[in-house]
């Protein structure tokens, strides 16, 4: 699947920092990850940190799909509101979802602490906007939930809006907990980790087959080399569907463009993450080099070649949306790219395995959280497969919601 146009940002702007092998023999192991972005890196680390034996194969190199396109805003808030998630899977799901998401950006903050990325990874507040007067009774309410279970929120009116950011917004949810990183190179860092501490890593190796027995699970690859391990990790992403019985999202297409490094005086107070509440939402964050990322504007997904298409009207009209907020920065296009993502039927991940006593794990971060449901997967699946348990991980099994 084509799951990103030619020029994102990232890989011009990061240089790559090693290169793997491709595999050219049958292996064995005790955990094989599959995929080497965001997702599979971060379900490595954590395997390995817990002592397991790792081996890890991609079709292409690492960080280079998805993990490529990500704009990177490492936020608590689920693209499905509090309120929203409560109706669909009931409070303590939908409570305990915001929370898991939350305490993720700190445990980033370890993991970049602990491959060397620091200079990449920002706290950062996130503003999130009433785009419309009649949205501000429902932002009232999602401020109250999110207070109420512990996080810390502050509620901004329509002057407190204007005061600090000269934005006309009629409210606001001012949130403490937040960040943004360079997930691509992030990526590779962990994945430098990982190789100095023994793992194997393989790219230009797909996965054709996957057959289990009771006591393993066997992938061949698409040059014919067969891997066994007790268990696999399936962090492919949107591609990963082709191995499901069920549709568990949908697909569309967003758009993101980045500026030219700016006046660090022109950038708005605190460098906050900015969104608002219009679906589908307009959202934007700053660079650890005075840039700025805008991204939105999402399509239903049709193909790589029909979303490529619009990034020329889609740039423009993200560019327009931004220029109306802040007028007085001297924004100027430096790069502008598309890329594919899923959404599920509660905004939810699935992670775990797809059916009763499988040794075939996904970890399947749909939606503008990746990265940070990434990191919970990565925890949930270290935890299951090593036979610890894991509390939360019935929350976001395949055991809920799917589209039909």
């Amino acid at each position: 699947m084509n799951l990103r146009s030619a020029e994102p940002f990232w890989p011009f702007h990061t240089p790559v920092l090693a290169s793997y092998p491709a595999l050219c023999e049958d292996l064995r192991a005790e955990v094989i990850v599959v995929g080497s972005g965001i997702s599979g890196a971060l379900a490595a680390y954590e395997l390995i940190r817990a002592g397991c034996k790792v081996v890890m194969i991609s079709k292409s190199r690492p960080a280079s799909d998805s993990t490529a396109a990500t704009t990177a805003l490492l936020q608590y808030e689920i693209d499905t509101p509090l309120r929203e998630l409560i109706d669909k899977v009931g409070p303590h799901d939908a409570e305990r979802s915001y929370l898991l998401c939350h305490d993720s950006i700190d445990q980033l903050d370890k993991v970049h602490k602990a491959v060397g990325a620091t200079k990449v990874f920002h706290k950062r507040k996130s503003l999130l906007l009433a785009a419309k007067k009649k949205d501000v009774d429902d932002l009232w309410l999602e401020y109250e939930l999110r207070r109420d279970i512990g996080i810390s929120v502050q509620w901004l009116d329509g002057n407190d809006v204007k005061e600090r950011w000269g934005l006309d917004n009629a409210a606001a949810i001012y949130s403490a907990q937040g960040a943004e990183t360079d997930a691509y190179l992030l990526t590779q860092k962990i994945l430098q980790w990982c190789h100095a501490q023994g793992a194997q890593i393989y790219d230009h190796a797909g996965v054709t087959a996957i057959h289990e027995s009771e006591r393993e699970v066997t992938l061949t690859t698409d040059r014919g080399y067969a891997l066994r391990a007790k268990y696999a990790v399936m962090a492919t992403g949107y591609e990963a569907t082709k191995w499901l019985d069920r549709n568990v999202a949908r697909l569309h297409s967003t758009y993101a463009i980045i500026s030219k490094p700016v006046p660090r005086e022109q950038l708005w107070r605190d460098r906050c993450l900015i969104w608002d509440t219009a679906k589908p939402y307009l959202y934007m964050r700053t660079t650890s080099d005075d840039r700025i990322i805008i991204g939105g504007k999402d399509e239903t997904w049709q193909s790589g070649h029909k979303r490529d298409v619009l990034i020329r009207r889609k740039s423009d009209e993200l560019c327009r949306a931004f220029q109306k907020k802040f007028p007085f920065v001297d924004f100027h296009i430096d790069y502008e790219w598309a890329g594919t993502f899923g959404e599920t039927a509660d905004g939810l991940p699935y992670i775990g395995p797809a059916k009763k006593h499988s040794r075939v794990f996904y970890s399947l971060g749909y939606g503008g959280n990746g990265i940070t449901f990434s990191q919970i997967g990565a925890v949930i699946l270290r935890d299951l497969i090593t036979g610890r348990g894991n509390k939360d991980a019935g929350i976001f099994s395949f055991d809920r919601l799917n589209y039909q």
